[in-house]
């Protein structure tokens, strides 16, 4: 914006700093009082003028000085973790943005508090030298307390929400093993049984999408349920399914204005322990119970039944892509021109 006698505005600043040059008064009023956001009253006369000139440049100053924008502490938090920064680089980035005037961080003191309040209470933890569990009942309550904050959303009084998760447990050998001292010299410190739970996403009991996990098969929404020293057998497998008793027991969680359920789907699962739950063997379909010798025979496939209860297990794309390229295999090695190995000059000879 350009005022008579003054093309910018800083030439203005410098004007009213001076008290200089003031001559055409009664159009800069006017301007100002039309174009920006000074609040000039009738007592405001031309005539006061510095009164008019300290309200002038109580706006200019703002305008070359705006206040920094404060980072919410759990946006910070978010930065914090995504980023996976320390204590050290935090406090720079802080100080930096504050020095170079883009946004003022909170203190790494409030960052730790505000850490705290994304664990659950010690009452709900057990913990034993070979194991560490938390109740799910806490976890789910957690889970979308945090989340709706993050949303920042206003629900109505007595919203009904519902929240889809996802959880399973794998098990993992030959880990590294650390001096650990335990009162069991048997216990085998190298394979490590999980349990945990994904939040898949949040909706209204209409079907509206809240808030949706756009990389469910990410870590990064991924919560601990259990995990300990043990190896992934079908009596560990069995065991763990206690979860479930614990899950049909589970509560809706109370958010204020709003209520959310739970659905959680027990999809997070391999193969291994798919036909440990169904009562399989690795070798024979779960779904249909086909043996091998009985797969290439499609007519008798189809008239077996097919046990729909394991739907709700989910199938997984990447035993079926493993599966697939195992069957392309077999059929290769038993083509008359195909074999993994050539014996005798004729066979190998290339033709």
């Amino acid at each position: 914006m350009a005022f008579r006698g003054f093309s910018t505005y800083l030439d203005l600043y410098v004007a009213l700093r001076n008290h200089k040059d003031l001559r055409d008064y009664d159009h800069l009023f006017d301007t100002l009082k039309s174009n920006t956001n000074v609040q000039l009253s009738e007592s405001d006369s031309r005539q006061n003028n510095e009164k008019f000139a300290g309200k002038v440049l109580n706006v200019l100053e703002t305008k070359k000085n705006p206040p920094l924008r404060e980072v919410p502490t759990h946006k910070a938090l978010a930065l914090y973790v995504y980023l996976q920064l320390s204590k050290w680089r935090y406090i720079t980035l802080r100080d930096f943005s504050l020095k170079e005037g883009h946004a003022k961080y909170p203190s790494y003191y409030l960052l730790v508090k505000e850490k705290l309040k994304c664990y659950p209470a010690k009452e709900d933890i057990t913990v034993t030298e070979t194991s560490a569990k938390i109740r799910i009942q806490t976890l789910l309550d957690l889970t979308v307390r945090r989340l709706i904050d993050s949303l920042e959303s206003n629900f109505d009084a007595g919203e009904q929400l519902v929240l889809h998760s996802k959880w399973g447990f794998d098990g993992a050998s030959s880990q590294s093993i650390y001096h650990q001292t335990t009162t069991t010299s048997e216990q085998d410190l190298s394979s490590v049984f999980m349990a945990s739970l994904v939040p898949l996403k949040l909706v209204t009991f209409s079907g509206s999408i809240v808030w949706q996990n756009d990389r469910p098969s990410s870590t990064t929404c991924c919560r601990p349920i259990s995990f300990t020293f043990m190896k992934e057998t079908e009596a560990n497998v069995k065991a763990e399914e206690i979860f479930e008793t614990e899950i049909r027991e589970r509560n809706p969680t109370d958010c204020g204005d709003a209520t959310v359920t739970h659905n959680l789907w027990l999809t997070m699962i391999d193969g291994k322990v798919h036909s440990i739950i169904s009562g399989t063997s690795a070798a024979v379909c779960d779904l249909c119970k086909a043996r091998p010798s009985e797969m290439n025979n499609l007519e008798e496939v189809r008239a077996k039944p097919v046990n729909t209860d394991v739907y709700k297990h989910g199938f997984s794309s990447l035993h079926a892509w493993s599966r697939s390229m195992e069957c392309l295999l077999h059929i290769s090695y038993r083509m008359d021109t195909k074999s993994w190995q050539a014996k005798g000059d004729e066979s190998k000879k290339i033709s």
